[in-house]
């Protein structure tokens, strides 16, 4: 897990030195993220309003002529005057709180066009005459630390709501508005920014029409430099407030391979510590359900196993439980409970592997392929072997969105060698016709027939060669 540490790993933007009698310093820290700046107001204010905040403390601190360090915590907000909260070493009287508060408040406000945009000004006059080990009065609390702090605290009901309140009322604002802010000619990337703020203001949220079937989400993919993965993260974040949690984390796992933390989506890709909590609890809750005697009889396990049908109804994890549960039962006329629980798990995540009585040899050869995905990636010296397993299994089970995802990632990021293929881009359209995407395929000259169908005789060929489907088809 990669926690961003608010006022350690800070970024020095601003600094400014005044000489008087004695010397004054200060310096700016971000508490959101600096990035984040760009879209929520116009920089040449932000900066204005900073440097009228500067001049008010300077001449404050030298007309009291104290050895002291000031701390003001500013929050930007989008609907109200801006917050502003003290603290000082040596504290500051109640007369020069009110003083120094009443001047600040006398500049002219700012507002955020996005979200409350928080930062820290600190300022030292005679600062080799401070006392350090006094502390700072009032304590500052920060607000993105109090809430990674409530995150802990909840249950696993309550750590899924805290995600998609994240999810609706940062990231995918800041995001959407990253996306309108491109260059016109990028209209997949800005057409997709506006549909994600629509979907804000009538909070409605259909993933598929919004991805799957929306042609400019995959134009704004093929549109986007290789390495800055914000139209990916839009579709995570997408996916969490449409409760496909298997999905989101599937992709978001991928993406820690190539992002480099330099933009501001792998900043959320580092954020979403908080997914992967989630899901560690998510299995941790469904391993105990396994763990009762005399289940059906089992008070703690009737309470666990109703808050998980209540809060997870729909994650592969828990629907695997119930089918290995259910199977196991040894209750007669079971098997319309039993496939509706695996199509559950299929919509889920049609990558998750879990063991069951294949019906027929295609089942029996899709089972053997999700065992293998869960084997992938353990040795780093086969990445782009494993990557390239990965995306074809992902499209022979029929999960051509991510499969898609995966194609892309691979032709912007490895070598037709690295690859072992010449024709990636085949595979991407493959995709995306499977998915609909005609029109948007008519923008690309090449040959679709021929194509899809040499790729369509290849995944048959793998299949009947594979000797899951082999032995099957010989033992039945």
């Amino acid at each position: 897990m990669k926690k961003i540490i608010l006022l350690t790993a800070i970024i020095i933007v601003f600094t400014n030195t005044l000489r008087a009698q004695n010397q004054i310093s200060e310096k700016i820290i971000y508490i959101t993220n600096q990035s984040i700046s760009e879209v929520c107001f116009n920089r040449s204010s932000f900066v204005s309003f900073v440097e009228k905040q500067s001049r008010v403390v300077n001449k404050f601190m030298i007309s009291n002529n104290v050895p002291r360090e000031v701390i003001i915590q500013t929050i930007i907000t989008t609907d109200t005057f801006p917050e502003i909260y003290l603290s000082a070493r040596p504290a500051l009287s109640d007369n020069e709180l009110l003083t120094l508060k009443s001047e600040l408040r006398k500049i002219k406000p700012i507002k955020s066009y996005v979200i409350d945009f928080i930062y820290l000004t600190e300022f030292s006059y005679k600062k080799n005459e401070i006392d350090t080990h006094v502390i700072f009065i009032p304590e500052i609390t920060n607000p993105l630390t109090t809430a990674e702090e409530e995150f802990f605290k909840q249950d696993l009901a309550g750590k899924i709501n805290h995600l998609k309140k994240w999810s609706l009322d940062e990231v995918l604002p800041v995001l959407s508005a990253f996306f309108k802010i491109q260059d016109r000619k990028y209209r997949g990337v800005v057409s997709l920014g506006m549909r994600i703020d629509k979907a804000l203001e009538t909070n409605s949220f259909n993933y598929d029409s919004l991805v799957i079937y929306n042609p400019y989400y995959w134009k704004a993919l093929i549109e986007m430099q290789p390495n800055n993965f914000m139209v990916y993260t839009a579709n995570i974040f997408l996916q969490i407030v449409n409760d496909n949690i298997d999905n989101a984390y599937r992709l978001s796992s991928v993406l820690d391979l190539f992002k480099q933390n330099k933009t501001i989506s792998d900043y959320y890709l580092d954020e979403l510590y908080r997914l992967v909590v989630i899901f560690e609890n998510i299995k941790h809750d469904c391993s105990r359900l396994g763990t009762f005697d005399d289940q059906e009889k089992n008070d703690s396990f009737n309470l666990l196993f109703e808050n998980l049908s209540k809060t997870i109804p729909n994650t592969a994890d828990f629907n695997a439980w119930l089918y290995q549960f259910t199977a196991s039962s040894g209750k007669k006329n079971n098997n319309e409970q039993l496939l509706v629980t695996k199509e559950k798990i299929f919509r889920a995540d049609p990558i998750y592997y879990f063991h069951y009585n294949p019906l027929n040899a295609d089942e029996n050869y899709k089972i053997a392929l999700k065992k293998e995905a869960d084997s992938l990636f353990l040795n780093p010296n086969n990445l782009h072997k494993d990557f390239m397993r990965y995306a074809d299994i992902a499209l022979i089970l029929g999960d051509y969105s991510f499969a898609a995802h995966l194609y892309w990632l691979a032709i912007t990021h490895f070598s037709n060698s690295e690859a072992d293929r010449d024709n990636l881009n085949a595979y991407f359209f493959y995709c995306l016709n499977k998915l609909g995407q005609y029109n948007l395929l008519l923008q690309f000259s090449f040959n679709q027939a021929m194509e899809f169908n040499r790729i369509d005789s290849e995944l048959q060929q793998l299949k009947e060669n594979h000797p899951a489907y082999k032995n099957y088809k010989s033992e039945n």
